[in-house]
């Protein structure tokens, strides 16, 4: 790490803001002057803060640089220490302030190229920032060079630190803690309502042609995007279980037609594909796919056809692929499938953005 006063003078900074929760990614564009005072470097960052759906505005924001003991001592403009960048090409820095969690990484191995990237998370709060400062006048072009790959949900390329972060929460994890107790609490219950929520679905049939839409297989697309590919798998496999104990949870299942006989039998295969579609979904969902209704639809649409693969497999070996496999297994669901993907396609991104104004 260079010394204070080599940070001194005007730097181009160019900043993305990628908040998890609300959705989207900022963007900031402007000027960063390191000026002398306060018996160290005031910082002043100014310039142009682009929020998706929003006009351009102005921002600001100050702070106090000194040299340490141990580094730079970095504080805010009243004058409160906020965390201490130690020497060396690579810095790590925490500034833990209950009930928020700031942690930060200082790159200068590129200097006078540097950058931050901040991860803040709490309560309210789960955003990444990721700043790069060039030193005006060190290149032509002022900086031109430097490139900061972003992401929101109208920019699908892009695979940075920040995009990571931006994309890095299924939407049940807004509900949920940081950690410890009260988050291994929540994920139980999320289970628990999961697999009641599933058995209830399986049930529910609604008049179509050229068969009735039975709303299980959304209650599994919809789980395995809203839960991520981790808890959406527990929730399936304990939903598997309870059927395989005899429960009556699955759609045709019975009094007397229920467990692993049950199964076994022509269901089976779907079953299989039902635990295929809610991994592969979450790990569509963790990648933020489903911010997008069309991104969501391609993932739903690759789910479908898993479910469907091992289904009509597992007929064809039951019954001979002699017998109208298809016919039996496959087109008659296509239209109500259709529906229900639409629905759920639609759905979760709406969700999205209910919790970004709730939270924003």
């Amino acid at each position: 790490m260079p010394d204070l006063e080599a940070f001194a003078g005007e730097w181009r900074l160019d900043r993305v803001i990628g908040d998890a929760r609300a959705g989207h990614a900022a963007r900031f564009e402007g000027r960063a002057v390191f000026a002398p005072g306060k018996a160290g470097l005031v910082l002043t960052e100014t310039g142009r803060l682009h929020l998706p759906g929003h006009a351009p505005m102005t921002a600001e924001r100050r702070y106090l640089w000194r040299q340490g003991a141990s580094g730079i001592e970095v504080f805010f403009e009243d004058g409160r220490f906020f965390h201490a960048i130690a020497p060396g090409p690579r810095a790590q820095a925490l500034h833990d302030c209950p009930p928020d969690r700031y942690e930060v990484g200082y790159d200068f191995a590129r200097w006078p190229d540097w950058s931050s990237l901040w991860r803040v998370t709490g309560p309210r709060k789960d955003y990444a920032m990721h700043s790069v400062c060039t030193r005006l006048g060190a290149c032509a072009g002022g900086g031109a060079g430097v490139e900061i790959e972003w992401r929101d949900e109208n920019q699908p390329n892009g695979e940075s630190e920040m995009a990571k972060a931006l994309t890095g929460k299924v939407l049940a994890e807004t509900l949920l803690p940081e950690g410890g107790v009260a988050l291994r609490v929540k994920q139980a219950l999320l289970v628990v309502a999961g697999i009641a929520a599933l058995a209830v679905a399986a049930k529910i049939k609604v008049p179509m042609w050229p068969v009735p839409i039975t709303m299980g297989t959304f209650a599994v697309m919809t789980i395995g995007v809203a839960y991520g590919p981790r808890l959406g798998l527990v929730t399936i496999l304990g939903y598997m279980l309870v059927g395989a104990l005899g429960y009556d949870v699955f759609a045709d299942s019975s009094a007397e037609v229920s467990g692993v006989s049950y199964m076994m039998g022509a269901t089976g295969g779907y079953l299989v594909g039902f635990v295929l579609a809610v991994v592969a979904l979450g790990m569509a969902a963790r990648a933020g796919w489903d911010r997008s209704a069309g991104r969501l639809a391609a993932a739903l649409l690759f789910a479908n056809a898993l479910i469907y693969v091992p289904g009509l497999l597992w007929l064809g070996h039951l019954y001979g692929w002699d017998q109208p496999i298809l016919a039996w297994g496959l087109t008659p669901f296509l239209i109500g499938d259709a529906l229900k993907l639409g629905l759920a396609a639609l759905l979760i991104p709406g969700l999205w953005a209910l919790v970004g104004r709730a939270r924003g």
